[in-house]
């Protein structure tokens, strides 16, 4: 069975075989040998992002190459859209991968978001995985009795999904389905979910269960309302301000949040079931210092800013940082950097931010004033 990606382009697997031996294959040798963070000029090359991908992964994580292998759209596993698999932990009876979607973070790379960001972040995200016990958590799928209660309901649409549908328990109207999903748990408020497929309620009848499908997305349906109750926003609340967390309209007395305006509503539930929540956190502007530290090199200084997760380092030849290249500083506690093999006796401009991370999501704070220097 697979579960519900915390993100899009990132998805948790639980494999499970009859037999309880592994049919997981080894992905295909690095066709290049690449260092972990070498800069290279992909030229939109998808495989070569891929290739890099999947060496980054297994430098950071130590997990073996052999339990890391690419599959593309069609597969066993890869249904839908191409995915680099992550086997990361083995059971007796199963064994749980984490399937990347790799095309969406070649899209996000193509877009302008570096190569070691998307690296740094997926590693993050592998890493949560392994400490989330998820197996032990998804052993009680089996049990209706004791699963029914964490049975919701997601929306999908139908022809997007169709291939991932094939096995699940879900019921179609017009072009939306209401599948089944199981929650595995919840951090920050966002929820891991895994799929029913129907060997699962197949195995619920052998046990004495008498409910039909229907009957079981009914109940699952009520469940949905009490975990994730829905909330109204108003767009004009929403685009000024910025803390604003919608409003509850199903609830007794709160019937005029859903009235009709001008701007229009947006419905939605409290709780994120498929994405990771946006950082409500106030960013302080940089400032920013510089100064020459050697040849071919400059010292960039800033403020510690107590809410960052780190700080963006932007330096270019270029005033309009054309051609821009930019160091991520993981640390919040680490307010210098040192930049290294620059061009000498060229002018540079350089610009500092901080940026908190939740999930795969990140928000940003103003660039400090930019900063101009010539290198020795």
């Amino acid at each position: 069975m697979s579960t519900a990606t915390l993100k899009g382009a990132f998805a948790p697997l639980f494999l499970f075989s009859e037999n309880g031996k592994s049919t997981f294959k080894s992905g295909h040798p690095a066709r290049i040998i690449f260092k972990a963070r070498k800069e290279l000029n992909m030229q939109k090359d998808y495989e070569t992002f891929v290739e890099k991908l999947e060496i980054g992964i297994y430098e950071a994580t130590g997990i073996p190459r052999e339990n890391i292998s690419f599959e593309k759209e069609g597969g066993r596993f890869a249904p839908v859209g191409d995915r680099l698999l992550v086997k990361f932990a083995e059971h007796d009876d199963a064994y749980e991968i984490c399937g990347i979607h790799t095309k969406e973070l070649f899209r996000e790379f193509l877009n302008g978001t570096s190569f070691d960001t998307i690296l740094d972040s997926t590693v993050r995200d592998i890493r949560q995985l392994q400490g989330q016990n998820s197996y032990e958590k998804t052993k009680k799928i089996w049990n209706y009795e004791t699963v029914k209660d964490s049975l919701f309901i997601r929306l999908l649409n139908y022809d997007d999904n169709s291939k991932e549908l094939s096995n699940a328990v879900y019921k179609r109207i017009g072009d939306i389905v209401q599948v089944l999903y199981m929650k595995v748990s919840e951090n920050d408020g966002n929820i891991m979910s895994t799929k029913i497929f129907k060997s699962v309620v197949e195995k619920w009848k052998e046990d004495g269960l008498t409910l039909s499908e229907d009957n079981i997305l009914e109940e699952a349906l009520r469940n949905t309302e009490r975990m994730y109750p829905p909330r109204i926003y108003r767009w004009e609340q929403m685009i000024f301000n910025p803390e604003y967390e919608g409003e509850e309209f199903m609830s007794p007395g709160t019937e005029e949040a859903i009235s009709q305006d001008l701007i229009g509503n947006c419905l939605t539930t409290a709780k994120k079931t498929n994405t990771t929540s946006a950082a409500k956190v106030k960013l302080t502007k940089q400032t920013a210092k510089v100064k020459a530290n050697g040849k071919k090199k400059i010292k960039v200084s800033w403020k510690k800013d107590k809410n960052a997760s780190g700080y963006e380092i932007t330096y270019s030849t270029k005033k309009s940082f054309k051609g821009k290249k930019t160091i991520i500083v993981k640390s919040n506690k680490t307010t210098s950097k040192v930049v290294k093999k620059l061009t000498s006796k060229k002018k540079y401009f350089v610009k500092v931010r901080s940026y908190k991370q939740v999930g795969k999501t990140k928000t940003y704070g103003a660039y400090s004033k930019v900063k101009t220097i010539k290198v020795k």
